[in-house]
């Protein structure tokens, strides 16, 4: 019984630690865009409007872009 607990405990502290390590990794590939600055919001007394003129309220955003 006290096996099974160690080779459970090894094995979940090995896919924890895989994990995080691809988390990591990941993040500190990503690099943004300079177009992602210059993206148009409008801003107002009730919050932000985003303008992108390949989306729309009826049919929302490209099927490429989701």
């Amino acid at each position: 019984m006290k096996e099974k607990i160690g080779w459970t405990l090894a094995i979940a502290a090995l896919l924890i630690g895989g994990g995080i390590i691809y988390y990591f990794i990941n993040l500190s590939l990503y690099e943004t865009t300079e177009g992602l600055y210059k993206f148009p919001v409008l801003e107002n007394d009730t919050g932000k409007i985003y303008e992108w003129s390949r989306s729309s309220e009826e049919n929302g955003i490209p099927y490429g872009y989701e």
